[in-house]
C-alpha cells in the first residue's frame, strides 16, 4: 500500500528474518559459539535498516560492516549484548504489529482511501502505545537479570580454580538463570501480541 503507516521503520527485513537474527542471538548468549556472530553479522550487513536498529550507536555512526571480531568488542559488556538482543525483541514486536494491523486494515477492502488511512492512523497509534510499555518492561526485565548475573558471576569466578566442582555447579545455577531470563522476554512478546489483537478488534468494532 502506498503512503502506508507503519509501526516499524525497518523496511528490508521480515519477520521471519528478525525472528532468525533473534534466535540467533540467544544462542550466542547461550554458547558463546562465535559461527552465530558470523551468521548474524551476514544477515544484518545485507540488511541496513535493521543493522542500525539493532546497533543504533557507534556502528550507525561509522557506516562500517558488521564483523565478527567487531561484534566480540561490543559484546564484551554482556549489558551491551542484552541491550542488542532486547533491541531485536522490540523490533520484532513491531514487525508482528504490522502484520496484525495490515490483516485487519485488509478488511475494509483493496483501495487506500482516506477513511481506510485513517483506521490505520488509529491502529498505529495503538500499537506503538503498547510497544512504549512493553519496551520499559523489557529494559526493567534485562537490566534486574544483567545486575543480578554480573553478582553471581563475580562471586562464583573466586571457585573457578579452589573448587572446580562447585564452580560448574554456580555455572549451571547461572545458564538456568538465562533461561528464565529469555523465557521472561518471551511471555512479554506474547502477551503484547495478544493484547494488541484484542486492542484492534475493539478499536475496529467502535468504527464499524
Amino acid at each position: 500500500m502506498e503512503n502506508q503507516v507503519t509501526v516499524s521503520q525497518v523496511q528490508d527485513a521480515t519477520q521471519e528474518e528478525m525472528q532468525d537474527v533473534s534466535l540467533k542471538m540467544k544462542e550466542y548468549i547461550q554458547t558463546q559459539n562465535e559461527n552465530h556472530l558470523q551468521e548474524i553479522a551476514s544477515k544484518l550487513n545485507s540488511r541496513p535498516g535493521l543493522l542500525g536498529a539493532l546497533f543504533p550507536n557507534a556502528l550507525q555512526r561509522e557506516h562500517n560492516k558488521l564483523t565478527v571480531q567487531r561484534m566480540k568488542e561490543i559484546f564484551k559488556s554482556q549489558s551491551e549484548l542484552l541491550k542488542v538482543y532486547t533491541n531485536a525483541q522490540v523490533e520484532l514486536a513491531k514487525k508482528q504489529a504490522d502484520y496484525v494491523i495490515q490483516r485487519e486494515v485488509a478488511k475494509y477492502g483493496e483501495e487506500l482511501t482516506a477513511e481506510k488511512l485513517e483506521i490505520q492512523k488509529r491502529l498505529t497509534a495503538r500499537a506503538n502505545a503498547g510497544i512504549d510499555v512493553m519496551t520499559t518492561e523489557f529494559e526493567k526485565s534485562r537490566d534486574s537479570y544483567d545486575d543480578k548475573r554480573a553478582r553471581q558471576m563475580q562471586k562464583t569466578l573466586q571457585f573457578k580454580d579452589i573448587d572446580p566442582e562447585y564452580y560448574e555447579m554456580k555455572m549451571d545455577s547461572l545458564r538456568n538463570e538465562a533461561k528464565v531470563f529469555f523465557k521472561s522476554i518471551d511471555t512479554l512478546l506474547e502477551g503484547f501480541t495478544e493484547a494488541l489483537q484484542q486492542k484492534i478488534s475493539n478499536i475496529s468494532n467502535e468504527i464499524k
